[in-house]
């Protein structure tokens, strides 16, 4: 189990890719948070690269055993992206190459290679005794999903702090993050060296032995850089539709609201700023007992971490999104993403290909295998 504590702004960049409540901005935040991450932030409009805070966590990374790579971060070398996709079209040379529309739809294929891999490691690892992988498979396959997504070629309003009445009241300015958030799951843990050697045996015994595995981790790290690019790109449009919504709230109910804070600066502090208290997030829950040794357990979800809006924070909340509404500015952060979206798009677009032709022949193979069982 990891725990992390990150701050948080107004902002797509404030969301840390798919993890104590702390300050924030409003910007979309650098590197993509996976749908298996269990934290995230929201900035309004700091650079789209700068650090966030969001809720507390202590929710592993699904059901899987295999702790999955963290996700490159923003200024690595612009090759890094050719690089990654290189190894992808050198694992499947003979794959149909494909023409995805963006970096999206890619994602989605790497979604479904990662379930089918889980699935024939847990049914592997059953029939060689050991079945608790299995046990929490099970439980992911039926946890729902969470209500809103992170895009890597979009932008989802709620990352820039709530839309609508419904979303103020739920999470006041600081915790949209819930709603990125999938429920959590159980995991397995392991003392027992017999349990890591069947594990090997059932990694190896995959289509592509662990190489499929290491294109995944790749395409995390594309992924989270493609997403930094990206946000890069429409820095100045982000910011200028931020700050026309909080000039909204400056001309209303918020007369002392400096824009410049919420886009710059630590949201929780301009929100003290302007006689707003900010809420709290639950505490994170404790880490298991010890494991014995050669002991092999699935250790049950944990509670799910919620944040709590102070009254004031509801009442900005609320002026916050009817601003955003009055704006349409949903509409207007779509159109302020979507060409830097389009460009990585058609200037990636073999890179692109290259994995989505990778996903598509270990989806194949994978279902083979699942079916000659």
């Amino acid at each position: 189990m990891h725990r992390t504590r990150h701050v948080r702004r107004l902002g797509p960049n404030a969301l840390s890719r798919k993890e104590s409540h702390v300050p924030s901005h409003l910007t979309p935040v650098a590197g993509r948070s996976s749908a298996r991450s269990a934290v995230a932030v929201v900035c309004l409009a700091a650079s789209l690269l700068a650090a966030c805070t969001g809720a507390p966590t202590a929710t592993p990374d699904g059901a899987s055993t295999t702790q999955r790579p963290a996700p490159g971060g923003p200024g690595a070398p612009g090759g890094r992206l050719a690089e990654l996709a290189a190894a992808a079209s050198a694992s499947s040379p003979s794959a149909r190459a494909l023409a995805p529309s963006g970096p999206d739809p890619v994602d989605a294929q790497a979604d479904q290679v990662d379930l089918l891999i889980d699935s024939e490691l847990a049914t592997c690892m059953a029939a060689q005794g050991f079945s608790q992988l299995q046990e929490a498979f099970a439980s992911r396959r039926a946890a729902p999903r969470a209500e809103a997504q992170r895009g890597i070629g979009r932008v989802h309003p709620l990352e820039m702090g709530p839309l609508t009445e419904s979303d103020a009241e739920r999470f006041g300015m600081l915790g949209t993050d819930m709603a990125f958030q999938a429920a959590p799951r159980p995991f397995v843990e392991s003392t027992d060296p017999k349990y890591g050697a069947a594990q090997k045996r059932c990694t190896a015994s995959l289509p592509a032995g662990g190489d499929i595995q290491q294109r995944l981790a790749d395409w995390r790290e594309y992924a989270s850089l493609a997403r930094d690019e990206i946000l890069q790109q429409s820095d100045g449009a982000v910011r200028t539709i931020a700050r026309e919504r909080l000039d909204c709230l400056r001309g209303g109910a918020y007369p002392a609201v400096e824009p410049r804070n919420f886009v710059d600066g630590d949201m929780a502090a301009a929100l003290k700023q302007v006689q707003v208290d900010v809420g709290r997030w639950d505490n994170p829950p404790p880490d298991p007992p010890a494991l014995p040794a050669d002991t092999t357990r699935v250790v049950p979800a944990s509670p799910r971490i919620l944040y709590h809006p102070t009254r004031t924070e509801i009442a900005f909340a609320k002026a916050y999104a009817a601003c955003g509404r009055q704006q349409d500015f949903a509409k207007k952060l779509s159109n302020a993403v979507a060409p830097a979206a389009a460009s990585f798009s058609t200037a990636h677009a073999a890179e692109l290909s290259a994995f989505s032709a990778t996903f598509t022949a270990a989806t194949q193979a994978l279902e083979k295998a699942r079916g000659a069982q």
